[in-house]
């Protein structure tokens, strides 16, 4: 596995060090560690982890970004990795592709991190000049970020194929319903946008048997699966800046009328956000087809969530909602 690795990394320009246990890694690397641009490890080794080993690493050296392969993740284990320098996840099996785009990314945020250091050290010197440079280096950094959250939603939807694209739908949609609604705060809006892509990432602490099931899921399986809002919040708010999209994650399932979960907020108690999100995400659900139904007509779509006006939505969101739901459905055609 190490050498067709090796040879895989190396033809795509590549220059591979391989080891075959995490202690090997860390005795031939930790002196060196400021010559390599990127860790490629597994989570779940024998004697110490991929958790341990991204530690290890961090301490020595905190720019240093990790691409974790794993077959599955607990939500602990993915908040953990995610603390300890994990920049992309990449779920078995994977391909030689995928791997090389992973690894680019990686060495180019390393890169511009660095940059942004050398940045800093001068700051006062080349401050007038350095600004617009040091704005664009900070804009890419923000990109990247988001760009390895929509990998990491990408990968959640592999799981479930009959979600996919739910999420960068429900992002567009979102911000177009708040904009119908008159919010033009673009610091909102793009809490939203973020909210709305990450509002399912705590989908990666379900398990396949829960997330998969076709059938209607016992009082037991529910309670698991309802948690995956709490999930995604604590992984969210994990990352920098991205507290007003933590909590419209955390509270997506909210209803208006104090019925939903996991708080049992009402009304305004419920972000604007959320409140938006709660919409747009019920009628991507009904919308579309899943592996246990097939999409309804976007008829009863708008009769079903003008009949829930005022109880699991918010009345004046429904309004804006069904200003904008011919835009929608022309989205799709």
């Amino acid at each position: 596995m190490l050498a067709s690795l090796r040879r895989v990394l190396a033809f795509h320009g590549f220059e591979p060090f391989a080891y075959s246990s995490a202690e090997e890694a860390l005795a031939a690397a930790l002196p060196e560690l400021g010559s390599f641009d990127a860790v490629v490890t597994d989570l779940n080794m024998p004697g110490t982890d991929g958790i341990e080993l991204m530690a290890r690493i961090k301490e020595a050296d905190p720019q240093l970004l990790s691409i974790v392969l794993t077959g599955y993740s607990t939500m602990e284990n993915a908040v953990a990795a995610l603390r300890m320098g994990a920049f992309e996840f990449l779920e078995k099996p994977f391909s030689n592709e995928q791997l090389a785009i992973s690894i680019d990314r990686a060495v180019e945020m390393r890169r511009l991190r660095r940059q942004l250091d050398e940045y800093r050290l001068h700051l006062e010197d080349m401050l007038e000049k350095r600004t617009k440079d040091l704005h664009a280096t900070l804009s890419k950094l923000d990109n990247a970020y988001i760009n390895t959250m929509e990998i990491i939603v990408t990968l959640l939807e592999l799981r479930e194929p009959s979600t996919a694209h739910h999420s960068k739908r429900t992002s567009n949609w979102a911000v177009l319903l708040a904009k119908k609604m008159g919010i033009s705060d673009e610091k909102l809006l793009e809490a939203i946008r973020r909210g709305a892509l990450l509002h399912d990432i705590g989908k990666i602490g379900i398990p396949d048997a829960i997330l998969k099931k076709e059938g209607k899921l016992t009082d037991e399986e529910k309670n698991t699966m309802s948690s995956h809002s709490e999930i995604g919040h604590k992984i969210v708010c994990s990352i920098p800046d991205m507290e007003e999209a933590a909590e419209i994650v955390l509270s997506h399932h909210e209803h208006f009328d104090g019925s939903g979960y996991p708080r049992g907020l009402s009304g305004d108690q419920i972000c604007i956000g959320a409140r938006i999100l709660g919409i747009i995400d019920t009628y991507d659900a009904i919308r579309f087809s899943r592996c246990y139904r097939e999409g309804a007509q976007m008829e009863a779509v708008l009769d079903e969530i003008s009949r829930c006006s005022g109880s699991q939505f918010d009345p004046e969101v429904v309004k804006a909602f069904l200003a904008i739901s011919h835009e929608l459905e022309q989205a799709q055609l």
